[in-house]
């Protein structure tokens, strides 16, 4: 059953879904919960993580959870990061003056005669689409 707060626990289900990211919660040995993405795993009854803290083996390709983690509940992903856009503040085709989408604050690129060449936000350093 789940939680006003989309957390499912373990017991009851484990994700529909295998190779999925999803955020987890964990308890280790000492009782310190921990929240971390991780997915489970395809034909097997493991979690795997790229949380190098939260690896069994953190030198090995082989990314398992640590035995010292217990997932005791997980949830879906509320959304995933998704690339932003930088808008020309003005109708020119010639455009100096871009507004970045997520954080809304003005990058500058003089004499634009191609597209915008950043690959990321000069201001919140978020991904730019291309």
């Amino acid at each position: 059953m789940n939680d006003k707060n989309g957390w499912i626990p373990v017991s009851d289900h484990l994700p529909p879904q295998a190779g999925f990211s999803f955020l987890v919660s964990a308890v280790n040995p000492f009782g310190q919960r921990d929240e971390f993405i991780a997915f489970f795993g395809y034909g097997s009854t493991r979690w795997f993580t790229m949380d190098v803290s939260k690896m069994k083996n953190p030198y090995s390709t082989y990314n398992a959870v640590s035995d010292k983690w217990t997932i005791t509940h997980w949830k879906f992903l509320d959304r995933l990061p998704r690339p932003v856009k930088l808008v020309p503040e003005s109708d020119r085709p010639k455009a100096e003056k871009y507004r970045c989408s997520s954080c809304g604050d003005f990058c500058y690129y003089p004499h634009s005669l191609k597209p915008i060449p950043y690959k990321f936000c000069p201001n919140c350093g978020k991904e730019v689409a291309p």
